[in-house]
């Protein structure tokens, strides 16, 4: 329960950003729906999206909002998992907004592939682990560094997440022997690749959220 009360402060710093947090989901459906773009472009569009949004409230930390949250009463972990959980949010918006961008281009009806369900998992749990990682990284360097260099920062891993959803859509379509094969592999261990692709994702988040609290603990302010 803490960690959902910290999840709902950084939730509000996302205020500032209600503009973008609009037009994605709307430039998505257009995407889609008018643009004719395929369904691994416009979902890694929104994880791109979502990734760069959720640092937000680490940009907060450098105008001394820091200080007010740690006045709060709650455990540290909970201040941390609150973030994190503000990380998992914004990916599971990126989702449902994929879905409904997809019912829309597809007449509203709804259909997807057994490969668009695997590859839409892995774009998401890939997203999940950068995210988790970026996270990191902005406990550790984040007060150090300038607002701009923080900016610049938060784009990089949601650019390697949308470049890399797309190049590997581009390339399974251009190799049609390769998809027929990967296809075949998906079919014959879909179930367990796919839960080990979830246990890998969960696994590098809890380290992520373990290391960022060791962090925070050593740092003034927490």
């Amino acid at each position: 329960m803490g960690a959902i009360k910290y999840m709902k402060i950084d939730l509000r710093f996302l205020k500032v950003q209600k503009v973008v947090l609009i037009l994605f989901p709307i430039l998505a459906v257009f995407m889609e729906a008018f643009g004719k773009m395929d369904f691994a472009f416009v979902f890694g569009y929104l994880c791109f999206g979502a990734i760069i949004i959720a640092p937000t409230a680490f940009m907060y930390e450098q105008k001394g909002s820091d200080l007010f949250i740690a006045m709060l009463p709650g455990k540290l972990k909970d201040r941390v998992w609150g973030r994190f959980l503000n990380l998992i949010i914004l990916m599971l918006g990126a989702f449902l907004c994929a879905m409904i961008s997809h019912f829309i281009a597809e007449g509203f009806s709804f259909s997807i592939s057994g490969m668009e369900a695997v590859f839409m998992l892995a774009a998401f749990c890939i997203s999940i682990m950068i995210g988790s990682i970026q996270m990191l990284v902005f406990y550790k360097v984040g007060r150090e560094k300038s607002q701009q260099w923080l900016a610049m920062f938060r784009l990089i891993p949601g650019f390697v997440v949308f470049f890399g959803i797309t190049y590997a859509s581009d390339a399974l379509i251009k190799e049609p022997d390769l998809l027929k094969n990967l296809v075949g592999i998906l079919q014959r261990q879909a179930v367990m690749l796919g839960g080990l692709l979830v246990v890998i994702c969960i696994a590098v988040l809890l380290v992520c959220e373990m290391l960022s609290v060791k962090i925070c603990s050593k740092k003034d302010g927490y």
